[in-house]
């Protein structure tokens, strides 16, 4: 839009990008105490030993809301979209190697809930040199889950995919299983509606809090007193996400065998004939996470289809 960037420069620094996508104000959220001041190392000069000091971001728990100090211009849920969105990207984001991944940043271990990741072992003999792709879990200091050859299990999860896109009847026994554990709609509007009262109190009491520090100016008490209420605020809000979540799947549209088998055939006519990167990005579109628990290897993902993403049956 040739917007300048804050130092006038035409061109946007990706940290001050990065920072903007990432801070809470633009959705209405400030908060102090947010960042202190450390004593760096210090130069020497003279016999003066002067100490630089740097800022160093608080623990997220440390942060005190301060309470309608900043007008929203973007909804809350476009602002968790983005977080979301850029954290996937730090999970599939390419890395510098000889090797590519079809599978990096879809697996995920059931153990100590890591990343796997790819790596390449060398084994030299008899003059000659081989190479051997393996998955293992990102924790292997500490976690003991097991690790799988590349290629095996590139094809192995691939050829699940294929199958479960070409088989409509799977697809609509796990809808129908989904369908059939969804809770009442009653019950979850009348849940939610209890948790947004609760979240409304909790806001007057953050007010009374910040009433009574500005009079004393007691930052102890107030640290203690507003932690407290901000604990109690993010369970409540958690919980309010998840009862909004689950109204708006009981509410949606249930699909017809006949959207199902379209969406199928619509995914799967072109598989085969997939590049490694296409392949990536269908499995991203399709929601694909793949999770090794020792010897077993499950597969979940989503079709889409009018109005309803159709999460798939998990495949050991």
């Amino acid at each position: 839009m040739g917007i300048p960037s804050p130092s006038g420069a035409s061109v946007w620094n990706r940290s001050t990008v990065h920072s903007i996508l990432e801070n809470p104000a633009y959705f209405g959220k400030t908060y102090t105490f947010r960042e202190t001041r450390v004593v760096g190392k210090g130069s020497q000069r003279g016999h003066t030993r002067h100490r630089k000091t740097q800022h160093v971001s608080r623990p997220r728990e440390e942060w005190i809301e301060v309470p309608n100090a900043t007008p929203a211009i973007i909804s809350e849920e476009m602002f968790l979209e983005a977080q979301a969105r850029l954290q996937r990207n730090r999970e599939v984001a390419k890395r510098n190697g000889r090797r590519a991944y079809l599978l990096r940043g879809f697996i995920k271990c059931r153990q100590c809930g890591r990343h796997y990741a790819g790596a390449t072992s060398v084994r030299h003999y008899k003059g000659k040199t081989s190479e051997t792709g393996y998955y293992r879990c990102g924790d292997r200091a500490h976690c003991s889950n097991k690790g799988y050859l590349v290629e095996h299990l590139n094809r192995a999860v691939w050829e699940k995919i294929e199958a479960l896109l070409r088989d409509p009847d799977m697809v609509m026994t796990e809808i129908e299983r989904r369908y059939g554990q969804a809770d009442d709609a009653g019950l979850l509007e009348k849940n939610l509606d209890r948790t947004s009262a609760q979240l409304l109190n909790i806001e007057k009491q953050k007010k009374r809090v910040w009433r009574a520090f500005e009079i004393t100016g007691d930052e102890e008490s107030f640290k203690h007193d507003i932690g407290g209420i901000q604990k109690k605020a993010q369970a409540l809000q958690q919980e309010k996400s998840k009862l909004e979540a689950a109204l708006q799947a009981n509410r949606k549209f249930k699909p017809t065998r006949n959207d199902v088998e379209r969406a199928c055939h619509l995914v799967s006519q072109n598989l085969k004939s997939l590049s490694l990167d296409e392949k990536r990005m269908a499995m991203e579109a399709l929601q694909v996470r793949v999770w090794i628990d020792g010897n077993s290897v499950e597969i979940e993902g989503a079709i889409p289809v009018p109005e309803v993403s159709i999460a798939s049956k998990s495949l050991t």
